[in-house]
């Protein structure tokens, strides 16, 4: 499963990846009372299938111009939460989707307004951060 996985983000599948992760975890919702033993592999397995070392795989990608749907790629990477803040921050002044960029500016202005002390992490000593909008 975690190759499987894997792969539909290496291939750009952002659909596929998002509804495994989601069924992973109403798999473990159901059996989490009735087999309890179970759960350290399935927490591994869904821990593996939101790894922030597949935001490199994601970059070669975007980098590469392949044609994604780049709606996906954003419900995708918003599961990550604030880690992927300046990863998003990166991604939006590489692609050039406005329903993309919408989301992404949306995002991080909504977590600047629940969190202004969030703004460091677009603070880059070798370039100076160039905020959307």
């Amino acid at each position: 499963m975690r190759t499987f996985h894997q792969e539909s983000i290496r291939k750009g599948c952002f659909e596929i990846a998002i509804l495994i992760n989601i069924k992973l975890r109403e798999f473990r919702n159901l059996i989490e009372n009735e087999q309890p033993e179970k759960l350290p592999g399935l927490d591994l397995l869904a821990s593996s299938t939101i790894s922030l070392l597949i935001l490199g795989e994601i970059r070669n990608l975007i980098d590469q111009k392949n044609k994604l749907d780049y709606l996906a790629l954003f419900e995708y990477l918003k599961q990550f939460g604030g880690k992927v803040l300046s990863f998003l921050g990166e991604l939006y002044e590489k692609i050039d989707h406005p329903g993309f960029r919408a989301k992404v500016l949306e995002l991080i202005r909504n977590t600047l307004q629940e969190n202004p002390a969030s703004v460091a992490i677009f603070i880059n000593d070798q370039k100076p951060a160039r905020l959307p909008g």
